[in-house]
């Protein structure tokens, strides 16, 4: 008996078409359980058994824009209504960049690729490498490439990047993104009279930026009392099951120094 070799799975639509999709079966149904019949005809097609249609909403749930319960019934995400409505641009590029790195494939490549993607034939390959057979991987390409250009994800990073440069060196930065140290204040005009001279005041240590968090991490500041500040790295992606852990170690941290009064 001959085995049937499948590649991995992956989105089989874009970000960007999803996202459209989930929006269309939000407008005609809100947030309410449909079945998967009604939500293949919110996007025009003719059933959930046209084949173009499954691949639409399986997609979707990829992506987690769409939730499928215990009956077969499907519903868009909570997170496309407040894509919907979102204040600000910079919502919706949250949303889209949480969105992103749903799909484990999706995730393992920008893992891999934290500066900038390579070219097609660099993640060709690495897919070809995951298990893609050739035409899947050109697929997969083709709508991994599209929805990271959709979500400006390299934006998002570069941005982060500055503004964790800026913080160290005063907040500020050129325009190119390099960090300036922040301006002396001016000396004080010089009088006439007799004048006490103060004690020189030491040089305060100029700040220093730390080395780059190690491949696969991220690093959050966080800002303490009395001007210190705190970084902490995690791995990319971080799963809910680390922010529990996380969260433990903390609260088990404040509980060994529930005593110390941070503000004394």
């Amino acid at each position: 008996m001959t085995k049937i070799v499948r590649s991995p799975r992956a989105p089989s639509f874009s970000l960007e078409e999803s996202v459209k999709n989930a929006l269309a079966i939000y407008d005609g149904n809100g947030k309410h359980s449909i079945p998967t019949e009604v939500a293949a005809k919110a996007l025009g097609y003719s059933g959930a058994n046209n084949g173009s249609a499954a691949r639409a909403l399986a997609s979707m749930k990829s992506f987690g824009l769409l939730e499928a319960n215990n009956k077969g019934d499907v519903s868009v995400s909570a997170d496309v209504e407040g894509y919907q409505y979102a204040p600000d641009d910079q919502h919706r590029q949250d949303l889209l960049i949480r969105w992103l790195l749903n799909p484990k494939v999706y995730s393992e490549l920008l893992n891999e690729y934290q500066d900038r993607l390579p070219s097609d034939q660099a993640i060709r390959y690495k897919l070809i490498k995951m298990g893609f057979l050739p035409a899947a991987a050109e697929e997969c390409l083709k709508n991994f490439r599209a929805s990271v250009d959709f979500a400006r994800y390299y934006e998002r990073r570069e941005e982060a990047d500055r503004s964790e440069a800026g913080e160290w060196l005063g907040g500020t930065s050129t325009p190119e993104g390099r960090p300036v140290p922040p301006t002396p204040p001016a000396p004080a005009p010089a009088s006439s009279g007799w004048q006490s001279t103060p004690a020189p005041t030491p040089p305060s240590p100029t700040p220093q930026i730390p080395p780059a968090p190690a491949p696969g991490f991220d690093r959050i500041p966080v800002r303490l009392s009395k001007g210190r500040r705190a970084w902490i790295e995690v791995p990319t992606p971080l799963f809910d099951a680390d922010k529990a852990i996380l969260k433990a170690q903390i609260d088990l941290i404040l509980t060994d120094e529930e005593d110390v009064d941070p503000f004394a």
